[in-house]
């Protein structure tokens, strides 16, 4: 059951699957610059990643707009507890997304191993979820990850 806060929330009547869409912009932009195969399949629920790389579950999140961190849900608005599950997240923002010319822009901002995320949930904006924030300035450049995966390298350093 949705709440007034629920799934979507960023979703519109002009553009019912822009929270769909958004998580898949910022798949396709990572998929594109690391030469990765693109998984637009659609499952009910999300699914369990995005995608893995060298053994390790990557998670990309992509904002609508730039907030100057990452938001990584830890507890739903039903109030279920989300473990960390990836091995990495990815953050990403929409710069530009014009959809009746089907054209969109990513930024691709910086990747966080789990290990370094500060385990402090904190109440979101809207509705009774509660988020990992990672702020921007505390994530690895993205350059990095992306040569480690064009040079098939290890994450862990």
């Amino acid at each position: 059951k949705k709440t007034e806060y629920g799934k979507g929330l960023g979703n519109t009547k002009e553009n019912p699957l822009a929270v769909e869409r958004t998580g898949l912009l910022g798949q396709a932009a990572l998929a594109k610059v690391c030469k990765l195969p693109l998984d637009i399949t659609y499952r009910e629920n999300g699914d369990k990643y995005d995608n893995v790389i060298a053994g390790y579950k990557v998670d990309i999140k992509c904002a609508m707009i730039d907030y100057g961190q990452m938001l990584i849900c830890g507890r739903n608005d039903r109030g279920r507890y989300i473990p960390l599950s990836k091995d990495i997240y990815i953050a990403s923002y929409i710069e530009f997304d014009n959809l009746k010319e089907k054209f969109a822009s990513v930024t691709l901002v910086g990747f966080v191993l789990k290990k370094d995320i500060d385990l402090v949930l904190k109440r979101g904006k809207k509705g009774n979820q509660m988020n990992y924030e990672v702020d921007y300035f505390k994530l690895r450049p993205i350059t990095k990850f992306i040569k480690l995966v064009l040079n098939r390298k290890d994450f862990s350093h």
